[in-house]
């Protein structure tokens, strides 16, 4: 009985100091400023302002809430891992930090994958239910990419490949990919494809 007991409180000890052990690196050193204070000076919509506070803040800026299981590991191990890649993504704690174009990019990525349903994870829905996008949700983000405080003129210029990249990544990414079939059909090789030649596209008579 002794021995389960020291057996016991060895194992807690030990998962709790792993607690403290950061594998993949520590989101929690970013010191938290308010929801109040994220996208404050960002020029994008109101509401989808709100949603983006309300739905993707807790793993994309440094207002993550941490419960008590956050600290026993592997779990806590792997929760900060998401948070740490999640963050290299966007990082709503810096938007306003972020150059225009590239505010714009982030901008229509967040209308991409919410209309997919890939954001918010899987992993983070099964313990946070509430946090599921809504279609309300999915129309508000919406916004970001038509006109409602996102600038198309900071995508502007000839030759230039970097700003033709985003304005790919804004404009076509919602629906097309260079290799795989989303919505529309792949983009590499389309010059000079037959019309139709996508066979799993093609749309039935009416």
């Amino acid at each position: 009985m002794k021995r389960a007991w020291i057996l016991a409180v060895l194992t807690v000890a030990s998962v709790t100091g792993l607690g403290y052990v950061h594998p993949f690196g520590n989101p929690r050193v970013e010191p938290a400023r308010g929801l109040g204070t994220l996208l404050h000076g960002a020029n994008l919509p109101p509401d989808a302002k709100a949603v983006l506070v309300t739905k993707c803040a807790d793993c994309h800026s440094s207002e993550t809430r941490w419960p008590a299981y956050a600290r026993v590991a592997p779990g806590s191990w792997l929760m900060e891992r998401d948070i740490v890649e999640a963050r290299k993504h966007m990082d709503l704690s810096r938007w306003e930090q972020i150059p225009a174009d590239q505010q714009e990019v982030l901008a229509a990525k967040i209308v991409q994958e919410a209309k997919s349903g890939d954001m918010p994870p899987l992993q983070y829905r099964f313990l946070h239910w509430d946090a599921q996008l809504s279609k309300g949700d999915v129309q508000t983000l919406s916004t970001l990419v038509r006109g409602g405080g996102v600038s198309e003129a900071a995508l502007a210029g000839d030759g230039d490949a970097v700003h033709g990249k985003a304005v790919f990544e804004k404009r076509c990414t919602g629906c097309n990919a260079l290799e795989a079939d989303p919505e529309g059909p792949r983009l590499a090789g389309v010059y000079g494809r037959r019309l139709g030649a996508l066979p799993d596209l093609l749309i039935p008579p009416a």
